[in-house]
């Protein structure tokens, strides 16, 4: 459960960037997950605090657990260079830079996918779809235009079948001026897949080949203000092995500025420690 848990958190601050230069933004948001079995009794509830902040091709993603712990992540798209930081420990540890393959757009609905060298394969392990759809009127969100879409996607193993193995619903109010400000250094034509912006239902890892994948509907790109994402497990046993459960994700933007940022918030802290990677959260000095 502690790692579809983690999954989920992952899928909220890993969403998408372009690894070319943006304005000077800050985007502050409060989250919270949680984990159900299927007769509804809630198994796990976590809540916590990100901010993201940008200045050209510069990321950073800072996140306050309900615990009072303070980690981030700072990664430069256009050098590859990248740091975890632990300000309660006042150390950090050099990441690997992020390495994408681009790979074509997905084509319409019933045709196959692409591997993920960009070749088509036969060699179908899931396949995934997805329909979005607007929902009323736009709406001014921190004074710029916010649409409401709602999509839904289902997860099959193998061809379609009458029952997915796993669900998600996603229902959230969106500004398609601004992108998504984290850590990823997406290009835009990954950042344009409905893989990077839905994501697959089922979180449990589906190997080297990119799973066909039929979307219908308009794309919900830019920064999510408010957001609740559902992913049901309870159709099949899926690959994850979590049947019988219910995940939900809830954020929602409580600040945003655009005003200019100071580029030391991109540097390592001085007086921090480098240490090696940690194993189990329990870093070694270099």
């Amino acid at each position: 459960m502690l790692k579809i848990g983690v999954a989920i958190l992952s899928l909220l601050v890993a969403l998408m960037a372009s690894p070319s230069g943006m304005a000077d933004m800050k985007v502050k948001e409060e989250a919270t997950t949680r984990a159900g079995s299927a007769s509804g009794t809630a198994t796990s509830r976590n809540e916590y605090v990100v901010v993201y902040y940008v200045q050209g091709s510069a990321r950073r993603r800072d996140t306050w657990s309900v615990l009072g712990t303070h980690s981030a992540v700072v990664r430069h798209c256009d050098t590859g260079k990248a740091y975890a930081i632990e300000f309660d420990r006042k150390q950090y540890w050099e990441l690997r830079p992020l390495i994408y393959r681009s790979r074509p757009t997905p084509k319409p609905s019933g045709t196959e996918g692409a591997g993920a060298s960009g070749r088509t394969t036969n060699a179908t392990l899931v396949t995934i779809r997805s329909r979005t759809v607007e929902v009323g009127k736009p709406r001014r969100v921190f004074g710029h235009l916010a649409r409401h879409y709602v999509t839904n996607a289902e997860e099959f193993v193998g061809p379609p079948a009458a029952t997915p193995e796993a669900e998600q619903h996603i229902d959230g109010w969106y500004l398609s001026g601004i992108r998504e400000p984290n850590t990823n250094c997406l290009p835009d034509d990954l950042a344009a897949q409905p893989s990077a912006w839905i994501g697959a239902p089922d979180l449990a890892p589906i190997g080297n080949i990119a799973p066909p994948w039929q979307h219908s509907g308009p794309s919900a790109t830019g920064l999510a203000v408010e957001e609740t994402r559902t992913i049901d497990f309870k159709k099949a046993s899926t690959r994850s092995g979590v049947k019988g459960t219910t995940m939900s994700l809830y954020h929602k933007v409580v600040d945003l500025s655009e005003s200019p940022l100071d580029p030391s918030l991109f540097l390592v802290p001085k007086g921090f420690t480098r240490v090696a990677e940690p194993p189990f959260g329990k870093p070694v000095t270099r």
